[in-house]
């Protein structure tokens, strides 16, 4: 046990006490006894030395088991390590700030000098206590470490002021390793002390806390620096908001530089505060400079350019979006947007442009197409029409609108039917076929409502699931056809009821024929026989003259008589019911027939006849007497 206090330690002006460490059964300090006070502990604290020798501290001030100051822990530590500590901490029980400075003298034993704080410091610290930030003394001489934290420093860094206390090199271990070697130069002189610096601190839950820290140093009554009185501001939640700002700016820029138009912020006096250089806005690298003129970096200009829409922004504050025609030829679409400051006046635009010059030629190409295939339709002479399965009409050619005497914006909302002046749908529809067939269908019907028959043909329109989205009705004017039909079925049925009278008038003919042949034949046959009888001799010999008239007679009277066969057999051709009679005969025979009937009226018509007979007998096999008919006909034709 160390000895008691000596003299120096009763004439010292510092309050002194000596204390024993208490162990429990497990070897953890519990508590510590006071052993020895001098004169000075008992005006400091207004105990009385017999009171509380050999008394545990927990018995003379009960309080401290329930202060925010772990002196048990602080003490312990000193007793065991025999280490030294310097401090300013307020006492509870006492409602006192201390400054306090503890060894130990041997293992086991504390030794503690200390003093009451001036009125001046003691109004600081109460200011600091009060504080959320970290303030905190340290002392380079005569022995480094940490003689002030307040109580913010554990919920700032997660570690008490007593075990800044116990650790001098504290700082140096929560110190983040990336920032280490600035804070060693910070609190070096490398850096001005007056200077605030940013650093990062390991959290004792292993957090990354972030502090700015303004130091002010301390010097002793010779001019040397002996420590540093300083503030930590907790800035983790501003400094993540910055990087998670950074973080966000960083995206954005990536996010622009991936928009392949120009985007380009600008102020007032129309300089270039950003840009992602892309689109319009890409120039060569030497000319991307910002805070220069937009107009002189992007165009070359030297005044604002002529076709500027921006300035406009400026009076209405309201965001502008116009296609633009350069000189040059290009087509741009220029959008502005006003950024505005507190008082509603514009601070910066947004430039947003987009070169638009191969989309004005495309829909010029798709309009000299789109007019193209509008004058094929209008050229159509049928109507054409577009609508949806609900008969609601999408547009007409120009023959629709003219039939049905309308303009293009009466069919708004209007169902085909509708425009007909109908109710409902038309009881023959192409169209409705086709919604239930999904292919194309044909109806004809009469329109009374226009008084003409029309051809409808109706084609769907199939989306990938195969349901009708638009039908697309095709309507041909077949009036005149219908007409000409009904003119041509009329004619068929006259030209029957003509040829049934021909039928009874050709029957009435051969009625006739038959019974004039018949009147002819009995006479005729009278005279062929007489005329037989004559030549025969049976009446008496004839002259040569008489028998050659009676033969000419004889003929003739045959000749007539197959004539009169004829006619009826013109009859029997007509009914269907002449056979020819095939027989052999020589034709040279026919020919002297003819020749004997036919020269008599040559002759009294004075024409020279004379029939040029074959060589040699040619016989053949025919129906003789249809054969001497045709060479009759053919010598009676004119």
């Amino acid at each position: 046990m160390p000895s008691t206090a000596d003299e120096m330690f009763k004439k010292s002006p510092f309050g002194y006490a000596l204390h024993k460490i208490v162990l429990d059964e497990k070897g953890k300090i519990v508590d510590y006894l006071f052993l020895e006070v001098n004169s000075v502990f008992e005006k400091l604290t207004g105990l009385k030395k017999e009171n509380i020798i050999n008394k545990k501290v927990t018995a003379v001030f009960p309080q401290i088991k329930d202060e925010n100051f772990d002196w048990m822990s602080l003490y312990s530590k000193v007793a065991l390590t025999e280490d030294e500590i310097s401090f300013e901490q307020y006492f509870q029980p006492l409602k006192t700030w201390y400054n306090i400075r503890a060894h130990s003298p041997e293992n086991g034993y504390i030794v503690t000098t200390f003093s009451e704080v001036s009125k001046k410091d003691e109004g600081f610290y109460r200011f600091a206590e009060r504080s959320s930030d970290l303030i905190y003394r340290y002392n380079f001489l005569p022995k480094p470490g940490y003689t002030y934290v307040n109580r913010a420093a554990t919920s700032i860094v997660g570690y008490t002021p007593e075990e800044h206390y116990m650790e001098p090199e504290l700082v140096l271990k929560i110190i983040h390793p990336d920032d280490k070697q600035l804070f060693l130069d910070y609190i070096g002189g490398k850096l001005p002390l007056e200077k605030p610096i940013q650093t990062r601190w390991i959290h004792k839950n292993g957090q990354v806390v972030w502090l700015e820290q303004k130091n002010f140093p301390v010097y002793d009554s010779n001019g040397n620096l002996i420590g540093i009185e300083g503030i930590g501001r907790d800035i983790t939640d501003t400094k993540n908001a910055y990087e998670q700002v950074i973080e966000s700016e960083n995206l954005f820029q990536k996010m622009l530089n991936l928009i392949p138009d120009m985007v380009s912020i600008h102020d007032t006096d129309m300089n270039i505060v950003y840009s992602n250089w892309n689109g319009f806005g890409e120039i060569p690298e030497e000319k991307r400079i910002l805070q220069t003129k937009c107009y002189r970096t992007y165009r070359g200009y030297n005044e604002i350019c002529p076709d500027c829409i921006a300035k406009n922004v400026f009076t209405s504050k309201e965001s502008i979006k116009k296609e633009v025609e350069l000189p040059e030829g290009k087509w741009v679409d220029t959008r502005i947007f006003p950024i505005l400051d507190n008082d509603t006046n514009v601070e910066f635009f947004v430039e947003w442009v987009r070169d638009i010059t191969s989309i004005k030629k495309s829909e010029q190409i798709l309009a000299e197409k789109n007019n193209l295939l509008e004058g094929i339709i209008n050229a159509i002479p049928d109507v054409l029409s577009i609508k949806y399965p609900d008969h609601t009409v999408e547009r007409y050619n120009k023959k629709g609108y003219d039939i049905l005497g309308i303009e293009p914006e009466d069919i708004k909302h209007k169902k085909c039917y509708g425009l007909l002046g109908k109710s409902q749908e038309c009881q023959t529809c192409a169209t409705n076929i086709c919604l239930e067939s999904k292919k194309p269908e044909r109806v004809e019907k009469y329109v009374p409502e226009l008084d003409i028959y029309l051809d409808c043909y109706s084609n769907p329109i199939l989306d990938e699931d195969n349901n009708v989205v638009k039908v697309v009705e095709q309507l041909r004017d077949i009036t005149s056809q219908k007409e000409a039909e009904k003119e041509l079925e009329d004619a068929v049925l006259k030209a029957n009821e003509m040829a049934v009278q021909a039928q009874h008038a050709d029957k009435a003919k051969s009625e006739f024929l038959a019974n004039m042949s018949h009147e002819l034949r009995t006479p005729l046959n009278s005279v062929i026989g007489f005329s037989d009888v004559l030549l025969k001799g049976l009446k008496g010999e004839l002259r040569n003259s008489q028998k050659n008239y009676i033969a000419n007679i004889n003929k003739s009277g045959r000749h007539l008589l197959n004539l009169i066969n004829d006619i009826l057999d013109i009859s029997k051709i007509e009914s269907g019911k002449i056979e020819p009679v095939y027989e052999n005969f020589n034709l040279s025979t026919i020919f002297s027939e003819t020749e004997s009937i036919i020269s008599p009226q040559a002759n009294n018509k004075s024409i020279a006849f004379k029939i040029e007979k074959p060589r040699y007998d040619l016989e053949i096999q025919a129906d003789k007497r249809q054969i001497k008919q045709v060479i009759y006909n053919l010598l009676s034709k004119p």
